[in-house]
């Protein structure tokens, strides 16, 4: 799940520095058509740009958010690999300047492509090492042809030029590198934090403040789809006299494994299982109808006592279950009283068992 939330994120970051960098070196690659205009082929050069200058709009267009009726790619995953492709296929473009503009009479056309070129490698510092292999692929194709050329053609400052560039690739290499493991490192330590804040320390589910805050977007999005919600609340039958007969420690591992089995049994990744409070459990089934709501509560209640038998002490559920379309009025609040209801009812007629609130 980390790896996902940190590609969101990179994606993120990827889309938001990408069209500043684009103007830049669409900036770059018309200041390097004047330069070699009085010494090239205009069509080689007019030619030249225009790829350049095509490339750069689709790429534009990607990760442009006023563009996203035009090119809309909804997987994040998707989003990245298109944005790699194109950008390596603009490093082509890019690094073949390096031979096509390569002027073996004029080392000052020689030593400007070859700043031009270390120039743009240095600034995708920056921003490109968030994809390492991108990265490598972009700062290789544009250095490669031109370090090549220089070391081939060129004698005495210009092939010292080239083995300057050698050193510079290894230099980013490594630079590109320590970029993408810093980006990395923080990205894992923040989600570490935000994971350990919104987790129950003991049990290892959510937490009350997170499974609030997770209610509330759901019950949000079954309100504007007109969709079904379930929320179902559970309790640890006899919990205190667990406590007072087997002492605070079995009751806590009570605890973890009955959130373990929870967890167990609910299969789908978008229902959350939460502790909600002391003894008690709290279950979000989103897209699911009040038969389908009991058949899994009674699931778990029944997976809770086959479990137990293995546990320090046979331990049972009481479950309270509402199911319901929110409209406007749906607060939160209301449907998690209608379940706390079916559950006092659960309770009130002898324990282990599941109650659905009717409406």
């Amino acid at each position: 799940m980390n790896k996902l939330r940190i590609l969101a994120i990179k994606a993120d970051f990827a889309r938001k520095q990408a069209i500043p960098d684009i103007l830049a070196n669409l900036v770059n690659a018309l200041i390097l058509v004047c330069a070699f205009w009085p010494v090239l082929p205009h069509h080689k050069l007019l030619i030249w740009f225009a790829t350049l200058f095509l490339g750069s709009i689709i790429r534009i267009l990607i990760s442009c958010s006023m563009c996203k009726n035009l090119i809309h790619i909804k997987s994040v995953k998707k989003w990245a690999i298109t944005y790699g492709i194109l950008t390596c296929a603009f490093a082509l473009v890019w690094g073949a300047s390096g031979v096509v503009f390569f002027v073996p009479d004029s080392i000052g056309h020689q030593l400007f492509i070859s700043i031009l070129i270390c120039g743009i490698v240095a600034g995708s510092v920056s921003s490109l090492p968030v994809f390492l292999p991108v990265f490598y692929f972009f700062s290789f194709s544009l250095m490669l042809p031109v370090t090549i050329m220089l070391l081939l053609n060129g004698n005495g400052l210009v092939f010292y030029m080239g083995i300057l560039c050698i050193m510079f690739i290894l230099y980013i290499s490594m630079a590109g590198y320590k970029s993408h493991s810093i980006i990395v490192d923080a990205l894992s330590s923040r989600f570490i934090h935000e994971d350990m804040a919104r987790t129950d320390e003991l049990t290892q589910v959510m937490n009350r403040r997170a499974f609030n805050e997770t209610l509330l977007k759901e019950v949000g999005i079954a309100k504007r789809n007109k969709r079904l919600i379930t929320f179902i609340l559970c309790d640890i039958d006899h919990f205190k006299q667990i406590n007072d007969t087997y002492g605070h420690l079995i009751g806590d591992d009570i605890l973890k494994k009955t959130a373990q089995t929870l967890k167990m049994s609910i299969r789908r990744p978008s229902d959350t299982v939460a502790r909600f409070g002391g003894e008690e459990f709290a279950i979000i089934l989103a897209e699911t109808d009040q038969d389908g709501a009991k058949h899994i509560a009674e699931t778990i209640r029944a997976n809770v006592e086959k479990e137990s038998t293995n546990w320090e002490t046979k331990a049972t559920i009481s479950l309270g279950v509402y199911t319901c379309i929110p409209d406007q009025e749906t607060i939160p609040e209301k449907i998690v009283h209608k379940a706390d209801q079916a559950l006092y009812n659960a309770k009130d007629k002898g324990r282990n068992q599941v109650q659905i609130f009717e409406d």
